[in-house]
């Protein structure tokens, strides 16, 4: 579902409670396991209008994560008040946001976020894929999907490589 112009900024963040709108990793589609770069709809893609509603899409996304993640820690202020937006200054990181588990442990979130369903195809970059793998133990790809409409998302743990 392309977007045209940015999401309607009247979702109320701090409203949402997060534990409803927690789904399950959806099993992958062997199917769509590789991308061929070719679309089956003919003609001229705007590749700027594309990156421009990409960004949209995730920089919302990311909002959320952040949202999500201070959420998570609200029975612990003093972690939840050290979240950071790395990719907010520096996307060559692997991941977006630097927050925290429960028990203080570093916790590197990786967004992927879509208008889309949950099960929606998303493209890992291999720095990305490195990130997960060095830092196995910290990394997850938190899945926002339903960004415009009924927002919901799964937390991607574990190896990356074999789960997706």
């Amino acid at each position: 579902m392309p977007v045209d112009k940015p999401p309607n900024p009247a979702i109320d963040w701090h409203a949402i409670d997060f534990s409803d709108l927690s789904r399950p990793v959806p099993k992958p589609d062997k199917k769509a396991s590789s991308v061929s770069g070719k679309s089956s709809i003919s003609g001229k893609t705007d590749y700027v209008k594309k990156n421009e509603a990409n960004k949209i899409v995730g920089d919302l996304g990311e909002e959320f994560a952040l949202r999500y993640e201070a959420w998570r820690l609200r029975g612990n202020p003093e972690l939840a008040d050290k979240i950071k937006h790395v990719a907010a200054t520096d996307d060559s990181l692997g991941y977006d946001i630097q927050s925290y588990n429960l028990d203080g442990s570093s916790r590197l979130v990786e967004v992927k976020a879509t208008v889309g369903q949950l099960h929606s195809p998303f493209f890992i970059t291999a720095n990305e894929l490195a990130t997960s793998k060095q830092h196995s133990q910290e990394f997850v790809i938190l899945r926002v999907a339903g960004l415009l409409s009924s927002p919901v998302y799964c937390e991607i743990t574990g190896p990356i490589e074999e789960i997706l």
